[in-house]
């Protein structure tokens, strides 16, 4: 599909330039293409690592997606590092409590 508003051909983040969706934003209901009052769309573009790019029409920039982002992100890295150890944490904690094995068991499949 051919973009008009993206021109973004390589993630920002770590340069991969294998794009693996461009789509243009639909109404829910009637399937027909969103349009703001400027007349432009709603465009997204997503590589293979993640990232997401975003036409948004009210600014009328390209921006990296909130949601969407490049798994080669240090940033993203590091979080998903800290959750995992905080998630070891708190499997440590409940296995630590002074309470049946039945409720540690359902708090720990609460945590994963």
């Amino acid at each position: 599909m051919n973009l008009k508003y993206i021109t973004t051909d390589k993630c920002p983040i770590c340069g991969t330039d294998i794009i693996i969706e461009d789509r243009i934003e639909k109404e829910i209901d009637s399937f027909q293409i969103k349009t703001h009052v400027n007349g432009e769309c709603w465009e997204h573009r997503r590589f293979v690592c993640g990232q997401e790019i975003e036409y948004i029409p009210n600014c009328q920039t390209e921006d990296l997606s909130k949601f969407n982002v490049c798994t080669n992100n240090n940033e993203y890295k590091n979080k998903i590092r800290k959750q995992k150890e905080a998630n070891a944490q708190m499997i440590h904690f409940v296995e630590s409590l002074d309470v049946d094995e039945d409720y540690k068991k359902a708090l720990k499949n609460w945590i994963r």
